[in-house]
């Protein structure tokens, strides 16, 4: 019997073989190759002390991550990338809360429950607004679907800044 988790038909997903392939959860929709972000293979942490987290740009440099690097003395900014290769490797997605922004932070979180992290851990999402007030319905429920996503992904925790 397949497990759970892989997808019928596809080859190398049976249980009992390891083929270096990651098992993705049967019905996640994973994003394109082009809206993943990349897993860097070298070390990206340059100073010491080191991060203790780091920070991704779900989207431009316009995310927020400079300034909550700066913020937060114990972040380091990923460079839009998932930072595989150093020793801490526990990752805050960063968006700005337009509709671009949340749907890259999206399609962040698909890419960390497929499993497409390098070994990186996702501790959660962090929404910035772009501006002050009330956002729109509709983005409210979009940045709202990413706590309904599957518990134990690491992905259900949103945390929100004020205004800039």
């Amino acid at each position: 019997m397949a497990s759970p988790l892989s997808r019928e038909g596809d080859p190398g997903n049976d249980p009992g073989t390891v083929t270096g392939r990651v098992v993705v959860p049967a019905g996640l929709r994973i994003p394109p190759t082009e809206s993943q972000a990349p897993v860097w293979d070298t070390a990206i942490a340059t100073t010491t002390p080191r991060p203790a987290f780091w920070l991704l740009g779900a989207h431009d440099t316009a995310a927020g991550v400079a300034t909550l690097t700066r913020t937060w003395a114990p972040a380091g900014d990923s460079r839009m990338g998932w930072p595989a290769a150093d020793r801490y490797r526990s990752v805050v997605i960063v968006a700005r809360t337009h509709r671009e922004g949340l749907q890259s932070a999206h399609d962040l979180l698909l890419q960390s429950i497929a499993g497409l992290t390098g070994g990186c851990s996702l501790l959660g999402l962090v929404s910035v607004p772009d501006a002050p007030g009330k956002l729109p319905a509709t983005l409210r429920r979009q940045r709202a679907s990413s706590n309904r996503l599957p518990r134990g992904s690491g992905a259900c925790r949103t945390y929100r800044t004020t205004a800039p």
